[in-house]
């Protein structure tokens, strides 16, 4: 009956069981979309969907040992996954970057670093300076959990650097800068929350 059920609560087995399952879906219909395509497009679209695919990976094998073992390996099998992710993503974007200016635009380019630099000054005073200060040693956990965030900052750059070289942003550039800055921002704030000592807060995810 429903007075049996358990509750879907925000990390609850049954709420990350749906929200896996839509992103499997999500997963599915981008590779759907992404083979449609020709020529570079589609090599730019294939780095793109393999991210969201190995994030998706990772993610699973993350709930896996949370809920199966009760004890995350970190740094781990999902670490392998999302570490490939980045990589991906980070592929994609260099060649749509690319592809979108053949020549040298040198403005562009000193956008993106100060864009860049102050991002990476936030990320080093909000999360990276908590984390070595909590850290006696400097070992794998440690500098995984410092190298996530500046791997953030590499998709950011990335990401910035194809806005500006770009004079008019077309609808999917748009929807895929906004699709990319969300995940950022979902995930550095879940980190701010982690160094802050509120991680029991779910509401990010």
């Amino acid at each position: 009956s429903t007075a049996s059920m358990p509750p879907m609560t925000p990390c609850s087995p049954a709420w990350v069981a749906v929200a896996r399952g839509g992103t499997a879906v999500a997963v599915a219909l981008f590779l759907v979309a992404a083979l449609r395509m020709t020529g570079r497009v589609r090599v730019v679209w294939l780095a793109l969907w393999s991210f969201q695919a190995l994030t998706w990976v990772g993610d699973v094998l993350y709930n896996y040992y949370q809920y199966q073992t009760g004890d995350v390996p970190f740094p781990g099998p999902p670490d392998v996954f999302y570490l490939a992710a980045y990589a991906s993503g980070f592929v994609g974007l260099v060649i749509l970057v690319k592809d979108l200016n053949a020549g040298r635009d040198q403005i562009a380019w000193i956008d993106s670093v100060i864009i860049t630099v102050a991002a990476t000054s936030v990320v080093g005073v909000v999360i990276v300076a908590p984390s070595l200060a909590e850290s006696s040693a400097l070992d794998w956990s440690s500098g995984l959990s410092l190298g996530y965030p500046l791997l953030d900052v590499v998709l950011l750059s990335a990401l910035v650097r194809m806005l500006f070289s770009s004079r008019q942003v077309s609808r999917p550039m748009a929807l895929l800068a906004a699709v990319l800055a969300v995940y950022l921002l979902g995930t550095d704030l879940y980190k701010v929350l982690v160094a802050t000592g509120l991680d029991d807060v779910t509401l990010t995810w």
